[in-house]
């Protein structure tokens, strides 16, 4: 329930119409979709051609780029919000500190940020997902603490929550 509290606060930061950045948005659904119909001009960036196709037909009023989370290439502050849900821990825990930054400059100041981590120190792997292998990685919560503060961000809420049978850690945090 903590987590659901957490998007409240998030969406209640962002004025209706705001532009909000949604990090790995893979096929735009949930959090595209849902974004766009509650009033806010969505932008999505993910690696995967097939899921900014899908993406582009699940969330036609919004726009969808091919780019890289840690090199997304968007201008300075252009942004109200971001969220990375279900995302960030595809990337190595090693680049994430690179993601954090980049998400730092492309939001404005106090600009809020929500998305989820992995829990394990180390933990990478590769494994088959959904017909697709695909790769995770995280660090502690307490080594994630640091990396966000060491970004530029502010945690302003964290917990966790469990998926399947996955525990996985969620922040609100606000560009410094």
């Amino acid at each position: 329930m903590a987590y659901f509290s957490l998007g409240r606060k998030f969406l209640s930061r962002i004025k209706r119409g705001g532009k909000v950045l949604d990090l790995g948005c893979g096929a735009g659904y949930p959090v595209a979709r849902g974004l766009a119909d509650r009033g806010f001009r969505v932008t999505g960036i993910d690696i995967s051609r097939r899921m900014l196709a899908r993406a582009r037909k699940a969330v036609p009023e919004g726009t969808f780029l091919h780019r890289d989370m840690a090199n997304p290439g968007l201008p300075a502050r252009a942004f109200d919000g971001a969220v990375a849900m279900h995302s960030l821990f595809h990337v190595s825990w090693r680049v994430q500190p690179k993601v954090f930054r980049a998400v730092r400059l492309i939001l404005r100041p106090g600009a809020p940020f929500l998305f989820n981590l992995g829990i394990e120190r180390d933990r990478e792997y590769t494994d088959e997902y959904m017909g697709t292998r695909m790769y995770w990685s995280s660090l502690t919560k307490a080594e994630n603490l640091r990396m966000l503060d060491d970004s530029g961000f502010r945690v302003l809420a964290h917990g966790s929550f469990i998926v399947g049978k996955e525990r996985h850690y969620y922040f609100l945090a606000v560009r410094k």
